[in-house]
């Protein structure tokens, strides 16, 4: 729920289990928009890929991933504003977080920025990194190396947090400015202990 505007994700068969592997073939999802003052739906998207825990809302626009890039749509009308690759060729259910902060679209998650060389060369390797994007238009403002859920669990999203300008992801000792990335606060375990 955002600006009064209701998102809806509907899964055609039965959601993917937190601890299954996926490929985009098992994702069939339809997405819709609810104006929560009318009831009425504003529009509606059938065969759209979306990844489980990677839908948000803000300020009027939806942000998605479908594992081949993160997808942001206008919340009233369902335009497309843009489109940002990141590819997945698979992951769990449970293993990818989204968060809209203050125009920055943060996604965490398994993930390929580039592409195979021209002429056969190697994929590049999946990893879990911390993506930043501008929220207006889809341009990429930082990207570090991911962390795994506080929880240690596999079936639980990593958390990302945003506080005062800062995010914090999972168990990363480490806040980053969420506009730059660069490293402003470090907790010290030790030091967070009452006595």
């Amino acid at each position: 729920l955002s600006d009064d505007i209701l998102i809806v994700k509907i899964t055609k068969e039965r959601s993917v289990a937190a601890t299954a592997r996926f490929r985009k073939d098992a994702l069939d999802d339809t997405l819709a928009a609810v104006d929560i003052a009318t009831g009425k739906q504003l529009w509606r998207k059938q065969g759209t890929r979306v990844m489980p825990y990677a839908l948000s809302a803000q300020d009027g626009r939806v942000v998605y991933h479908n594992m081949e890039e993160l997808v942001c749509l206008d919340a009233k009308t369902g335009n497309e504003s843009w489109r940002q690759p990141n590819q997945i060729d698979s992951t769990l259910g449970g293993s990818s977080t989204l968060v809209l902060s203050d125009g920055v679209v943060l996604f965490h998650g398994h993930g390929r920025t580039e592409k195979p060389a021209a002429g056969g060369g190697k994929k590049p390797k999946a990893a879990l990194h911390l993506t930043a994007l501008s929220l207006d238009d889809g341009r990429a403002l930082w990207r570090r190396t991911g962390n795994r859920s506080l929880a240690g669990a596999c079936t639980q999203p990593t958390d990302v947090f945003v506080v005062g300008g800062i995010v914090w992801c999972g168990n990363s000792m480490e806040g980053c400015n969420f506009h730059t990335g660069q490293v402003e606060k470090t907790l010290m375990p030790e030091n967070m202990i009452s006595p």
